[in-house]
This record gives structure tokens, C-alpha cells and sequence, in this order.
């Protein structure tokens, strides 16, 4: 499986590959071209290496064979590290904040924590539902889900393949490496036509060594779905006992495959949350690493020494590294001395203007949190600030709208998923998803939405602040003459809930009591009039 690479880490095959980083890689130059170097396979593979190694904070160790090229090409210090980088913060906040909850019918159900199903008018509720629930049981849905946010956020692209399994009975969604897909091809409205997937696996005849697995999937005609499998770079059948061979062909009617972009940028492949502001995160980290290394060199500051004479050496330089300096030359500046008379000892670090060069650094943030506002309201909850409903409403407004865009591709990806698993499971006859087969999805009955849901966790007491001065503008809406039931109808209740209060003792008795008000009122006007 394609999260499940054996035998040589997915990294190093990927570095090994390269003899040196190209900026070219990582840049879109033109959407139009699709020889494009960005969508190139290999290019993409280290691409999605390198913003993995950004949520990682690994990006500028050697430990990858690109890193000094890299740091090389955008002119960033030798001994740049992660001091700010927020990929991880970021890619952690949309994975956690995008996905939902457990699945519900229930409309009225806005939390966080569930997931709102909603279906078209030729959808069966009460029928289609058990299957969705049955399809992610049987993908574990509820521990896989977060890779599939993460894959698509951080590097821009992910994918999800509807599995046959028909040897263990099941249908499941599987959540594809990006960096797996050699090959996707769409049609004009982003549907999967085809598919190449190449992954290291251990060779099932010789277990001690890996080989390159490789499977392909495409259209042929209206129906048919052709696969083929390959070991290196010969046909092989990786089925086994099923001998199913090394290729083969159902009926499906569509390919079993959704790809998911980030940020659609025009191409197949698309941008990662990091694309357009990631020369800001390493800019940022080249100041401050050279920042934080001048503190170190203050600390044991060098002198030069003059003065001095029948002595050869103040200071050697310590060129390789050992445990107690890990990276002398962060740190080192070799003394050196003179045998002029009236020796003085002076300082060889140039004194540096820290409020300045911090300054600048914060410059250089607050840029860069201005372009992620999620980043502002990831610092204001974390350090537990208490916020009134509507100033915390204020503040969570740009990156809710932000997330509103974000979810579209991701839900449309899932609901795409569930309808192929469950015209699969249906034409396989699995009792979980009877009355449905292929001919379900090509005719759309299995059409379905996921609702909007909160993208943050809600506080009881601003739902009570909220309930409070609804209330409040319901009693001011009356108190100019528009009434209880046409303020609530105005407002989007339903006429049941409308009924339940009109129903209710509380009112009948608020509305006797105005009308026992009105006949004293008829009763004063006649007497006035009498008299």
C-alpha cells in the first residue's frame, strides 16, 4: 500500500535521484504549459520530499542530499535551522480543522465533532447512510482520516483509491502518498481517466530486498477499467493465491481513484499551504540562526591581543566537530596577537544593535502572520486569552472563511469516495450496501453532500451569549410592533418549532394578558369619550 513503503526510507531513494536541488522545481511558471518542471515526476517527487521536510523542521540538515544546494540557491547561512519555520504549526491547525467529526443525519447538529451527511431528492436516507458508515469502518476512517489533510496540505496534493478487495470481502478508501503517483490523468472536470502508481515493496520471492511495484489503471471504451501490475519492470502478478494475473479489467464505469488538490493552481498537481510564502519561513530562519550565533560568539567572545611577545598561539581553531561542538563554526574566531609594545587585548566580534536586528525580525513575522491568520489566532488561543463571543467571533472570521474555501476539494474528494465504495460494495453484493450497484453512481442516487459544520470547538458560554442577545432582540423587535411568531419565522425557525412555542403556557398566557391589557384600553378610550 502506498503509506506503507518497505526496505529504504522514501527520502533518501528521493535524494539519491538528485545530484542537486533547482528552484525551478518548486515554482509554477506557467500554468498553460504542461511540460511545465513543476508537474515533471521526479521533480515532484523531491518537491513533496522537501515541504515534507518542512513539517518535519528537517529542511536544512544535511541529513538530505539537496540541503546544501538549497541553502546555496537562496543564499541562506551555512547553519540555518528551524528557529521559526511554522509548517508544522500550520499543517497541523488544517488538518485538525478541516476534517469533521463522526458522521450524523442530524441537520441540527453544528459541532465540531460530528460530520453532517446530507442527501439529494433521489438519495435514500435510511438506506444510504448505513453504507457510508459501513465504508469507513471498514477503511478505519476515524485514525486514517488525518493523513489524508496532512498528504494534501502540507505537499499540495493527495490521493484516495477505492480498494476491490475481493479476497477479504470489503471495500475500502485508501489514502495514496502523493509522491507514489507517477501519473494521474484528469478529464476536464478533475475525474481520475487513469492512473500510475510505482512504490518500493518487498520482492514476494525474496524477502530480504526490495523491488519497484507498479500499477496502472485506465479507461478502455465506456465500461472497462484495465489494470496492470508490474515487479521492476517486467508484468507480474502481485495477487498471489487469487492469481488474478498481471492484468485485468471490470466493468466499473469509472476509475476508482480521486486526487485531491490543496490549491488549484490550473495543473494536475497542486500548491501546498507553504508554496507561495516559503522563502519568508527560510528567510526568517537564515536571520535569526545568524542572530542567535552572534549571542554564542559574544558569550566567549576573542580577543586580539597585542603587546605580547615569546607566545605562538592564543587560540587554535578547532575545524572538525566532536560532541561538546557539534558545529565549531558557529562559534569560533581565531585570537590573534602582535609584538607591538603597550599591549591591549580587543574584542574581535563587532558590536551589534539587537534591538534592531529584532525588530526587523519581528517585521519580517508580522508579515508573514498577516498572510496566515490562522497563525494569529493559533497564538491568541494558545496563550489563553479570554475573548468575549463576538471578539473572538472577529478575530476567527478570516480564517473561517479561509477554511470554508479549504473544505471544498477535501469534502467533494470524500463524497467522491463514498460513492464509488458504495457502488463497488453493492455490485459485489456485500449485504452493507445492498440495493445499490455501478449503475447507482452512473445514475446519481447515490448522490450526497457533506453539510457545513464549525471549524472551531464552541464555547457554552458564548452559545449562552449568543441565546441572551438573541432573546434580547427578539424583546426589542416586539417592543416596535413586529410580533414573537413573525420575528421567529424571520429568522429561519421552522413552523414546528414556531408551533411549540405558540403551544406553550408561557405564551398563551403573555398573549391573555395582552389582550385583557387591549379591553382596558377599549374601556378607558370609551369613558373618555363618555365624558
Amino acid at each position: 500500500m502506498a503509506n506503507k513503503i518497505k526496505g529504504k526510507g522514501f527520502l533518501s531513494r528521493v535524494g539519491a535521484g538528485f545530484k542537486a536541488f533547482q528552484e525551478a522545481i518548486m515554482t509554477t511558471k506557467d500554468a498553460a504549459d504542461p511540460f511545465d518542471d513543476y508537474t515533471d515526476y521526479d521533480a515532484r517527487r523531491l518537491r513533496y520530499a522537501i515541504l515534507w521536510s518542512f513539517y518535519q523542521n528537517t529542511a536544512y540538515r544535511n541529513i538530505n542530499t539537496w540541503s546544501t544546494t538549497y541553502r546555496t540557491d537562496y543564499s541562506l547561512y551555512k547553519y540555518t535551522r528551524p528557529i521559526y519555520n511554522p509548517t508544522r504549526r500550520l499543517a497541523n491547525f488544517w488538518k485538525n480543522h478541516l476534517q469533521g467529526g463522526v458522521l450524523t443525519l442530524d441537520p441540527k447538529v453544528k459541532s465540531f465533532r460530528f460530520l453532517p451527511i446530507e442527501f439529494g431528492e433521489n438519495a435514500i436516507a435510511k438506506d444510504l447512510f448505513p453504507s457510508i458508515q459501513a465504508l469507513w469502518d471498514w477503511s478505519n476512517w476515524l485514525r486514517q482520516r488525518p493523513l489524508y489533510y496532512l498528504y494534501g496540505v502540507v505537499m499540495g496534493d493527495v490521493g484516495l483509491k477505492i480498494v476491490d478487495d475481493i479476497d477479504r470481502k470489503k471495500v475500502y478508501i485508501e489514502i495514496v502518498h502523493p509522491g507514489t503517483v507517477k501519473n494521474v490523468d484528469l478529464d476536464p472536470f478533475g475525474n481520475v481517466k487513469g492512473y500510475t502508481i510505482a512504490e518500493q515493496r518487498l520482492d514476494p520471492d525474496d524477502e530480504s530486498k526490495t523491488v519497484w511495484y507498479k500499477e496502472i489503471a485506465k479507461r478502455d471504451g465506456d465500461k472497462n477499467v484495465v489494470y496492470m501490475t508490474f515487479k521492476d519492470k517486467e508484468p507480474f502478478d502481485w495477487s498471489g493465491d487469487a492469481g488474478r494475473g498481471e492484468e485485468w479489467r471490470i466493468e466499473y464505469g469509472f476509475v476508482p481513484f480521486v486526487w485531491v488538490n490543496h490549491i488549484n493552481n490550473g495543473l494536475p498537481y497542486g500548491e501546498s499551504e507553504i508554496h507561495s510564502n516559503r522563502v519568508l519561513f527560510h528567510e526568517l530562519d537564515d536571520m535569526a540562526s545568524a542572530l542567535n550565533d552572534h549571542v554564542r560568539k559574544s558569550v566567549n567572545s576573542p580577543k586580539l591581543f597585542t603587546g605580547i611577545r615569546g607566545i605562538e598561539e592564543i587560540n587554535a581553531a578547532h575545524t572538525d566537530a566532536f560532541t561538546d561542538r557539534p558545529d565549531p563554526g558557529r562559534e569560533e574566531i581565531v585570537a590573534l596577537y602582535t609584538t607591538k609594545e603597550n599591549a591591549k587585548a580587543h574584542s574581535l566580534i563587532e558590536p551589534l544593535n539587537y534591538d534592531g536586528v529584532s525588530g526587523n525580525l519581528k517585521m519580517m513575522l508580522d508579515n508573514i502572520e498577516k498572510e496566515y491568520p490562522e497563525l494569529r489566532l493559533d497564538a491568541l488561543e494558545a496563550e489563553g486569552q479570554s475573548l468575549s463571543g463576538r471578539a473572538l467571533r472577529i478575530a476567527r472570521e478570516p480564517t473561517q472563511t479561509k477554511g470554508d474555501e479549504y473544505r471544498i476539494p477535501y469534502d467533494a474528494g470524500l463524497v467522491a469516495a463514498h460513492m464509488m465504495g458504495i457502488a463497488i460494495g453493492g455490485f459485489r453484493e456485500y449485504e452493507q450496501f445492498s440495493g445499490f450497484g455501478l449503475d447507482s453512481f452512473e445514475e446519481g442516487t447515490i448522490k450526497h453532500m457533506i453539510g457545513s459544520r464549525p471549524m472551531f470547538n464552541s464555547d457554552p458560554m458564548d452559545e449562552l451569549e449568543e441565546e441572551l442577545l438573541f432573546y434580547k432582540t427578539a424583546a426589542a423587535a416586539q417592543s416596535v410592533g413586529v410580533g414573537l411568531l413573525l420575528f421567529l419565522e424571520k429568522k429561519g425557525w421552522s413552523d414546528k418549532d414556531i408551533q411549540e412555542i405558540q403551544e406553550s403556557e408561557r405564551f398563551q398566557a403573555i398573549q391573555a394578558g395582552l389582550a385583557m391589557a387591549l379591553d382596558d384600553d377599549d374601556d378607558l378610550g370609551d369613558e373618555i369619550e363618555e365624558g
